[in-house]
Protein backbone atom coordinates (compact mmCIF):
# COMPACT_ATOMS: atom_id res chain seq x y z
CA UNK A 1 0.00 0.00 0.00
CA UNK A 2 2.88 2.33 0.83
CA UNK A 3 4.27 1.83 -2.72
CA UNK A 4 0.92 2.78 -4.29
CA UNK A 5 0.71 5.93 -2.16
CA UNK A 6 4.24 6.98 -3.14
CA UNK A 7 3.48 6.27 -6.82
CA UNK A 8 0.25 8.33 -6.65
CA UNK A 9 2.03 11.29 -5.00
CA UNK A 10 4.88 11.09 -7.52
CA UNK A 11 2.42 11.15 -10.44
CA UNK A 12 0.67 14.18 -8.97
CA UNK A 13 3.96 16.04 -8.71
CA UNK A 14 5.38 15.01 -12.09
CA UNK A 15 2.31 15.23 -14.32
CA UNK A 16 1.76 18.77 -15.53
CA UNK A 17 -1.41 20.51 -14.56
CA UNK A 18 -2.90 22.43 -17.46
CA UNK A 19 -4.72 25.57 -16.42
CA UNK A 20 -7.63 26.52 -18.60
CA UNK A 21 -8.79 30.07 -19.08
CA UNK A 22 -12.46 30.68 -18.44
CA UNK A 23 -14.68 30.75 -21.51
CA UNK A 24 -14.79 34.18 -23.11
CA UNK A 25 -17.75 36.46 -22.64
CA UNK A 26 -19.91 37.13 -25.66
CA UNK A 27 -21.65 40.28 -26.80
CA UNK A 28 -25.10 41.17 -25.55
CA UNK A 29 -28.04 41.59 -27.91
CA UNK A 30 -26.34 40.01 -30.91
CA UNK A 31 -28.46 40.35 -34.06
CA UNK A 32 -27.67 37.63 -36.61
CA UNK A 33 -29.58 39.55 -39.31
CA UNK A 34 -27.22 42.52 -38.94
CA UNK A 35 -24.26 40.12 -39.02
CA UNK A 36 -25.23 38.78 -42.45
CA UNK A 37 -23.20 40.04 -45.39
CA UNK A 38 -19.52 40.28 -46.26
CA UNK A 39 -16.72 40.19 -43.71
CA UNK A 40 -13.01 40.62 -44.50
CA UNK A 41 -10.44 38.80 -42.41
CA UNK A 42 -8.09 41.30 -40.79
CA UNK A 43 -6.19 38.93 -38.48
CA UNK A 44 -6.37 35.40 -37.10
CA UNK A 45 -4.64 32.90 -34.91
CA UNK A 46 -3.38 30.54 -37.64
CA UNK A 47 -5.19 27.24 -37.92
CA UNK A 48 -4.93 24.05 -39.97
CA UNK A 49 -8.04 24.60 -42.06
CA UNK A 50 -6.83 27.95 -43.39
CA UNK A 51 -3.24 26.83 -43.96
CA UNK A 52 -3.52 27.23 -47.75
CA UNK A 53 -4.95 30.75 -47.58
CA UNK A 54 -2.43 33.52 -48.18
CA UNK A 55 -4.58 36.54 -49.12
CA UNK A 56 -8.04 37.99 -49.69
CA UNK A 57 -9.86 35.95 -47.06
CA UNK A 58 -13.56 36.79 -47.01
CA UNK A 59 -16.65 35.30 -45.35
CA UNK A 60 -20.07 35.94 -46.88
CA UNK A 61 -23.09 35.17 -44.68
CA UNK A 62 -26.61 34.93 -46.12
CA UNK A 63 -29.99 33.54 -45.16
CA UNK A 64 -31.35 30.82 -47.44
CA UNK A 65 -35.04 30.53 -48.36
CA UNK A 66 -35.24 27.65 -45.86
CA UNK A 67 -34.21 30.00 -43.05
CA UNK A 68 -30.78 28.43 -42.68
CA UNK A 69 -27.75 30.69 -42.56
CA UNK A 70 -25.13 29.92 -45.16
CA UNK A 71 -21.51 31.04 -45.08
CA UNK A 72 -19.14 30.99 -48.04
CA UNK A 73 -15.50 31.39 -47.03
CA UNK A 74 -13.04 32.23 -49.78
CA UNK A 75 -9.38 33.13 -50.06
CA UNK A 76 -6.44 33.10 -52.47
CA UNK A 77 -3.79 30.41 -52.24
CA UNK A 78 -0.09 30.83 -53.05
CA UNK A 79 -0.74 30.02 -56.73
CA UNK A 80 -3.30 32.83 -56.93
CA UNK A 81 -6.25 30.43 -57.17
CA UNK A 82 -9.47 31.14 -55.30
CA UNK A 83 -10.39 28.54 -52.70
CA UNK A 84 -14.03 28.36 -51.52
CA UNK A 85 -15.82 26.37 -48.88
CA UNK A 86 -19.53 26.36 -48.15
CA UNK A 87 -20.83 26.07 -44.61
CA UNK A 88 -23.82 26.58 -42.36
CA UNK A 89 -24.18 28.67 -39.21
CA UNK A 90 -26.60 28.14 -36.33
CA UNK A 91 -27.09 29.42 -32.81
CA UNK A 92 -25.78 26.87 -30.31
CA UNK A 93 -28.91 25.49 -28.67
CA UNK A 94 -27.00 24.64 -25.45
CA UNK A 95 -27.00 28.31 -24.48
CA UNK A 96 -29.57 31.07 -24.22
CA UNK A 97 -27.12 33.35 -26.03
CA UNK A 98 -27.52 34.37 -29.67
CA UNK A 99 -23.80 35.28 -29.92
CA UNK A 100 -22.70 31.68 -29.27
CA UNK A 101 -22.83 30.32 -32.76
CA UNK A 102 -21.70 27.07 -34.34
CA UNK A 103 -20.44 26.57 -37.87
CA UNK A 104 -20.29 23.45 -40.02
CA UNK A 105 -18.35 22.89 -43.24
CA UNK A 106 -19.01 19.16 -43.50
CA UNK A 107 -21.70 18.03 -45.96
CA UNK A 108 -25.27 18.87 -44.91
CA UNK A 109 -26.21 15.19 -44.58
CA UNK A 110 -23.73 14.99 -41.68
CA UNK A 111 -25.22 17.98 -39.84
CA UNK A 112 -26.94 15.69 -37.33
CA UNK A 113 -23.49 14.80 -35.94
CA UNK A 114 -22.51 17.26 -33.21
CA UNK A 115 -18.83 16.60 -33.96
CA UNK A 116 -19.03 18.41 -37.33
CA UNK A 117 -20.10 21.67 -35.66
CA UNK A 118 -17.44 24.05 -34.33
CA UNK A 119 -18.00 26.82 -31.82
CA UNK A 120 -17.93 30.34 -33.24
CA UNK A 121 -18.54 32.91 -30.51
CA UNK A 122 -18.91 36.64 -31.12
CA UNK A 123 -16.74 38.11 -28.35
CA UNK A 124 -16.68 41.77 -29.34
CA UNK A 125 -18.60 43.75 -31.90
CA UNK A 126 -18.64 47.36 -33.05
CA UNK A 127 -22.06 48.93 -32.33
CA UNK A 128 -22.58 49.43 -36.08
CA UNK A 129 -21.26 45.95 -36.91
CA UNK A 130 -18.20 47.51 -38.59
CA UNK A 131 -15.88 44.89 -37.05
CA UNK A 132 -16.25 41.68 -35.06
CA UNK A 133 -13.97 39.62 -32.86
CA UNK A 134 -14.90 35.95 -33.10
CA UNK A 135 -13.31 33.00 -31.37
CA UNK A 136 -13.76 29.57 -29.87
CA UNK A 137 -14.38 29.05 -26.15
CA UNK A 138 -11.22 26.94 -25.85
CA UNK A 139 -9.16 29.98 -27.05
CA UNK A 140 -7.65 27.97 -29.91
CA UNK A 141 -9.30 29.98 -32.71
CA UNK A 142 -9.63 33.73 -33.08
CA UNK A 143 -10.50 36.06 -35.95
CA UNK A 144 -10.78 39.80 -36.32
CA UNK A 145 -13.24 40.51 -39.12
CA UNK A 146 -14.34 43.82 -40.63
CA UNK A 147 -16.84 45.09 -43.17
CA UNK A 148 -13.97 46.78 -44.99
CA UNK A 149 -10.62 45.29 -45.96
CA UNK A 150 -8.74 47.33 -43.34
CA UNK A 151 -9.12 48.78 -39.85
CA UNK A 152 -7.37 51.63 -38.11
CA UNK A 153 -4.35 50.96 -35.93
CA UNK A 154 -6.39 52.26 -32.98
CA UNK A 155 -9.19 49.75 -33.66
CA UNK A 156 -6.70 46.92 -34.02
CA UNK A 157 -5.06 47.77 -30.67
CA UNK A 158 -8.46 48.08 -28.99
CA UNK A 159 -9.72 44.74 -30.30
CA UNK A 160 -6.50 42.85 -29.51
CA UNK A 161 -6.66 44.21 -25.96
CA UNK A 162 -10.17 42.76 -25.64
CA UNK A 163 -8.91 39.42 -26.98
CA UNK A 164 -6.00 39.39 -24.55
CA UNK A 165 -8.31 40.20 -21.63
CA UNK A 166 -10.51 37.28 -22.70
CA UNK A 167 -7.55 34.89 -22.51
CA UNK A 168 -6.48 34.62 -26.16
CA UNK A 169 -2.80 34.39 -27.14
CA UNK A 170 -2.70 37.65 -29.10
CA UNK A 171 1.03 37.25 -29.73
CA UNK A 172 -0.01 34.49 -32.18
CA UNK A 173 -2.25 36.80 -34.23
CA UNK A 174 -1.27 37.03 -37.87
CA UNK A 175 -2.39 39.94 -40.03
CA UNK A 176 -4.03 39.16 -43.38
CA UNK A 177 -1.41 41.55 -44.84
CA UNK A 178 0.43 44.64 -43.61
CA UNK A 179 -2.07 46.78 -45.54
CA UNK A 180 -5.02 45.80 -43.34
CA UNK A 181 -3.96 48.27 -40.63
CA UNK A 182 -4.27 51.96 -41.48
CA UNK A 183 -3.18 55.02 -39.54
Amino acid sequence: MKTLTILFVACCIVLPVQATAPAPTTVDDFDIERYLGRWYQIALIPNRFQANCVAETVAEYSREATGRIQVVNSCRDSAGETLRVLGEVRVNSEYADSARLQVRFAPRWLSWLEAVWGDYWVIALHPDYAWALVGSPDHEYLWLLARTSSVSERTYRYVTEIAENEGYATSQLKLESPRVITR
